[in-house]
């Protein structure tokens, strides 16, 4: 039958769930445009289908019922028409489903998201779009518009997959639900594809990003698979954001943006709420039994130096780290070497060029992070350490030059940092032939600053002496 649901202004909105019905409102399509959408029940099956199929096209919408049994040939002839329009928003989930379920080839399709991202958006969901350009704010009332999984989006369940020297971190967030800690090897990713498609997951978004957690997502057996428009892995996934855009003032996009975007292009809000981890109460007394064992009697005005890094070329010469060094202590604030696997050698060296310094043992991801929580700054390479301390809330400083600051500072002005002046600076190379960036730094001038910014920064600044005072 045919029903006239209610109208919208002069819009009319019909119901159609026979043959007859559904024939007689296709003929008043004309020459179009046509707006499409179809609602699937992901959220519900693993075998999911289209369950509404929405159209609008001049002063009407029509709502098609294809559980009802209705003859869809009718509206298979329009959707296949090159000279017809059609409008979809992120519309290659929809066409799969209407060519799997129902047999209909959609040609003459332009697709909105994909017309948001050639034009440079950066948040070219429904409804970032409608609010931008219209100023309409989606109703959530009415979220049965959107998605299937988006309607349940808020109520599900969230699971997290991390290598497992970074599980404890995530596990206690109150937002997420289980953690699945992975290995390294071969054979854990390929029981992790096994556990995610047995999980049956209506969502798999991959913020990694590298061409083996892209098998994951594409194996996993979700209908909605979300990622980045990288060479390799974008045919993984359902939804592809760029991994990189320039934001209007010409910096570079912070890292913690990236996936903030990748979020938002699958219905995720964005609460500005900064960089969290969860920090169990046993990291937290191991962390202060680690700091003991390592003879700091007061962490809270102790300052954790970071003197490596993964890159040799954004590591300072020890040289300028034992300036550095020297001048903190000099200056009254106790220092404890944060140094990871590997990194014994730079160590031992800045052992002996200040005694006074105190090393810090060996120790997994969570008691680092229980460590840092204690400690009055973190200050040193562009590191992990640094965004351990940001998500804790501890004040740092970092020296910078083949990285860029825009995108790896955390955002406050309790996080400074020194940048070689150098035209080359931002170049990201892990290997430099005429490596002049981080030598070329005034060590001098650096401890200077450092100093400047714990005086202002740290807590227990005022507890240090006239020293720290000046």
């Amino acid at each position: 039958m045919e029903s006239a649901l209610h109208g919208t202004g002069e819009r009319e909105v019909l119901w159609l769930d026979t043959t007859p019905a559904l024939v007689q409102a296709i003929a008043a399509v004309g020459r179009g445009p046509i707006a499409v959408d179809t609602e699937a029940d992901s959220f519900h099956h693993y075998r999911e289908k289209v369950c509404l199929i929405q159209l609008s096209f001049g002063t009407t919408d029509a709502l098609i019922d294809p559980l009802a049994g209705l003859d869809l040939t009718p509206l298979g002839s329009v959707l296949g028409e090159p000279a017809i329009r059609k409008v979809f928003h992120g519309g290659d989930y929809d066409v799969r489903l209407l060519g799997r379920d129902a047999g209909i080839e959609v040609r003459g399709l332009f697709d909105t998201m994909v017309a948001a991202r050639l034009v440079g958006e950066t948040a070219f969901g429904l409804a970032a779009l409608l609010s931008k350009h219209f100023g309409v704010v989606l109703d959530k009332r009415w979220q049965r518009i959107l998605p299937d999984y988006l309607q349940n989006l808020l109520a599900a369940r969230l699971e997290v997959a991390t290598e497992a020297r970074y599980a404890p971190l995530i596990a206690g967030l109150p937002c997420v639900s289980e953690v699945l800690a992975v290995g390294r090897p071969t054979r854990a990713a390929l029981g992790l594809i096994a556990e995610v498609r047995r999980r049956r997951y209506d969502l798999v978004v991959d913020f990694f990003g590298n061409p083996r957690t892209a098998l994951i997502t594409r194996l996993s057996g979700a209908a909605v698979r979300a990622g980045y428009d990288l060479r390799g892995r974008r045919e993984a996934y359902t939804i592809a954001v760029p991994r990189a855009v320039s934001p209007e003032s010409g910096e570079r996009e912070y890292a913690a943006d990236v996936h903030l975007r990748l979020a938002e292009a699958v219905g995720g809000v964005a609460d500005h709420s900064g960089p969290a981890i969860s920090l169990s109460g046993a990291a937290r007394a191991e962390g202060a039994a680690l700091l003991d064992r390592a003879g700091v009697g007061a962490p809270g005005r102790t300052v954790g130096l970071v003197a490596s890094g993964t890159w040799a070329t954004k590591s300072l010469p020890l040289s300028h780290v034992s300036v550095i060094a020297s001048r903190l202590l000099a200056d009254g604030w106790p220092v404890v070497l944060l140094s990871g696997p590997g990194e014994e050698h730079d160590a031992e060296r800045l052992l002996q060029l200040n005694p006074q310094l105190q090393v810090l043992p060996g120790s997994d991801v969570a008691t680092l992070a229980g460590v840092i929580a204690k400690l009055g700054a973190v200050v040193g390479t562009d590191s992990g350490p640094r965004h351990l301390a940001a998500a804790l809330g501890v004040p740092s400083w970092a020296w910078f030059g083949p990285t860029h600051p825009d995108t790896w500072s955390p955002r406050g002005r309790e996080h400074g940092y020194t940048w070689t002046l150098l035209p080359c600076r931002g170049c990201d190379r892990t290997s430099c032939p005429h490596w002049n960036c981080m030598p070329g730094l005034d060590p001098g001038l650096m401890a200077t600053q450092i100093l400047d910014h714990l005086r202002q920064h740290v807590r227990h600044a005022s507890a240090l002496g006239s020293a720290a005072r000046a």
